[in-house]
């Protein structure tokens, strides 16, 4: 019976169709089988692509200064490297809240 599902949902589906069937046996149903059937691709099959939208220089009514290429900009936003603390296993858990195997000790 799986196997006439199976032919079935091929039989229907797009040639170019991902089809994947899994089976699980469940005594509840006794001699009934269930076909669950997962479609997705509707409506010309590939997902429209969204642009992001174009601002011209007109829109922007002279908010933004165009910046040549070639002029080099530093910019210094946090550079620094601040120096970080290294926590270790035994700082955040000691040996009385977890049973460690005497081999990893």
């Amino acid at each position: 019976e799986i196997h006439e599902a199976s032919q079935l949902v091929t039989k229907y589906a797009h040639p170019d169709a991902n089809i994947i069937f899994g089976t699980v046996i469940d005594d509840s149903l006794g001699d009934e089988v269930r076909v669950t059937v997962i479609a997705a691709g509707f409506e010309g099959g590939e997902p429209k692509k969204i642009s992001k939208p174009v601002i011209s220089t007109e829109e922007l009514n002279g908010q933004a200064n165009p910046i040549p290429a070639n002029d080099p900009i530093a910019v210094a936003m946090g550079t620094e490297e601040k120096p970080r603390r290294r926590i270790t296993f035994q700082e955040l858990v000691s040996e009385d809240e977890v049973d460690i195997p005497d081999f990893m000790k």
